[in-house]
């Protein structure tokens, strides 16, 4: 395999992942919403989700578009694991930049 098609496949990935981490944001974004449109309205009588204000659609929009958000996450893992198992020396290799990543987010990169 030459160096080429070494770096366009991980250019693949990088975009795969970009793609991936845009629509995780998103989602964290609408769960967000949902979760303070959720903290702002009082408990309605029978337990119903909806509130005239919100309208009957707008639980089901959100549904819609986390059903939308789940189908291409599914497929863009599925492309990634593809990829991996193709190239498995290249996918150990992102594997652990991720993971040095995701540990310097969670542990703050060292600022304290």
């Amino acid at each position: 395999m030459t160096e080429r098609t070494r770096e366009k496949e991980l250019e693949a990935l990088k975009a795969g992942i970009a793609s991936l981490r845009e629509e995780i944001a998103a989602l964290a974004t609408g769960m967000k919403k949902f979760a303070e449109t959720r903290a702002a309205k009082p408990p309605t009588e029978g337990g119903h989700e909806a509130t005239e204000q919100e309208g009957p659609g707008a639980s089901t929009d959100f549904q819609h578009t986390l059903d939308e958000a789940w189908t291409q996450s599914e497929k863009v893992v599925k492309t990634l694991a593809a990829e991996i198992e193709r190239h498995p020396l290249a996918g150990s290799l992102v594997a652990f930049v991720l993971g040095l990543i995701i540990a310097r987010l969670w542990c703050g990169g060292g600022k304290r």
